[in-house]
């Protein structure tokens, strides 16, 4: 799993990021609170990462804190025993 992402952000279009990181460019989905917070365009930031793969995706989502990456996935396994 992906847990943590250190590179220089390209691209800011909410709720999409990009972030580069040895030359590779990652797709990240974050919470606008997450996208508030984020330094200028061409700066380095890191983000904590939550890896959601399903059967037709593999989404990545990236989080300033490590508050915000529980209380998501808190949310995730509250959405996962609804559908039981």
């Amino acid at each position: 799993m992906i847990g943590r992402l250190r590179g220089l952000l390209l691209s800011k279009q909410p709720p999409a990021l990009l972030v580069e990181c040895h030359g590779v460019g990652y797709d990240v989905e974050a919470p606008m609170s997450t996208i508030y917070d984020l330094p200028e365009l061409g700066r380095e930031v890191v983000l904590l990462t939550h890896l959601a793969i399903k059967e037709d995706a593999h989404q990545l989502y990236g989080f300033l804190t490590e508050g915000e990456r529980l209380l998501f996935r808190a949310l995730l396994k509250t959405v996962s025993y609804t559908h039981l």
